[in-house]
């Protein structure tokens, strides 16, 4: 019989903590920590970007000058159809000036309404469409670029760019200096419009620029090495749809479903609910998420593995570390507990 294995990305789940900090908030977590007393740590050179993980995780690859293809994976998924033309991520961002530098703020932080995403796009439009761009706003804190002709790009990820000054991770490449200036004029447009006029008049935010990155065109296949995906998580279920994977929904007690899926073969579950907590440094929203998953699948997954239904367990915590737990064995029990700030990496 094939041991059942599950593996688990999750993003954030040593929290928004630095390595060893002994003034890091201790919620209950006994199963989770339990599980943790069993691991053993595995080599993660290539888990410290969940989202890269997981291109990578379906034979996904790139060099170091390009993006990973994320605009296009998730146009197929909240569009309909990528087809062949090249997409970017054009996210709406807040840009506050702190002394000398811009600091940018992520969509999760500006509360944006639907009609106020179409409006921007609509202005957008009607300025930038006969240079060969469309916008497109399917969500109110995703947004995608669509282009004639592909830029010579390099982006930097969203995630990592929360928080910090812009200057060092604007686009670079043969035309960063066009896209540098577009983005200046971007700017200047969405500071006049309307939208952020009422939204500056209500003391809130302006969504003031967009964040470009995850440029590509659709990849032509996927490897998948997994039998099916369970995940809210935007991009695994895009990936899971475009390499036609099943995906299942985490409905009811997880010791009923999940048994049945490990019978099917391996599985991938991506529990996101931690990264924006880990993202924007919120402990009280990062031990609430915490806690919540020690009721729905630590828990669970303990006892499952204690009863011998699961018998491997892969975990990766990005960008913390990465473990695999396997079947019980007796010696186990003899490893002192630790506390969670143990398992941050150094």
């Amino acid at each position: 019989m094939v041991p059942s294995q599950l593996t688990l990305l999750v993003p954030g789940l040593f929290g928004p903590f630095p390595a060893g900090n002994e003034m890091l908030p201790a919620p209950s977590l006994p199963a989770l920590l339990d599980l943790l007393r069993c691991a053993s740590p595995l080599q993660n050179d290539d888990a410290d970007d969940p989202d890269a993980w997981l291109c990578a995780r379906f034979g996904i690859s790139r060099d170091s000058e390009s993006d990973w293809p994320l605009a296009p994976l998730l146009v197929e998924l909240e569009l309909g159809e990528a087809g062949q033309d090249y997409w970017l991520r054009a996210d709406p961002v807040h840009l506050r000036a702190d002394r000398s530098h811009l600091v940018l703020f992520g969509p999760e932080a500006l509360a944006i309404r639907q009609e106020e995403a179409d409006a921007l796009a609509e202005g957008f439009n009607a300025l930038y469409q006969p240079d060969g761009l469309r916008l497109y706003t399917p969500t109110p804190n995703r947004w995608y670029l669509r282009l004639a002709q592909a830029p010579r790009l390099a982006n930097t990820p969203l995630p990592d760019v929360i928080g910090r000054d812009i200057d060092r991770h604007l686009p670079r490449g043969e035309d960063a200096g066009s896209w540098h200036a577009r983005l200046n004029e971007i700017q200047m447009l969405f500071h006049t419009h309307a939208v952020n006029e009422r939204r500056a008049e209500q003391g809130q935010p302006g969504i003031n620029s967009l964040w470009l990155w995850g440029g590509g065109r659709m990849p032509a296949s996927l490897q998948a090495q997994d039998a099916w995906v369970c995940s809210d998580d935007p991009l695994a279920r895009a990936l899971a749809r475009a390499a036609s994977v099943p995906l299942l929904e985490s409905d009811g007690d997880l010791q009923d479903w999940l048994p049945t899926a490990l019978n099917e073969g391996p599985g991938l579950v991506v529990l996101s609910g931690c990264r924006q907590a880990q993202q924007y440094g919120d402990t009280q929203e990062w031990s609430e998420r915490i806690q919540e998953l020690e009721r729905t699948w630590w828990a669970p997954l303990q006892a499952m593995r204690a009863q011998g239904r699961l018998q491997r367990l892969v975990l990766q915590a990005p960008p913390r570390a990465a473990y695999h737990i396997g079947a019980p064995r007796w010696w186990e029990r003899l490893r002192r507990p630790r506390a969670l700030r143990h398992y941050l990496a150094s």
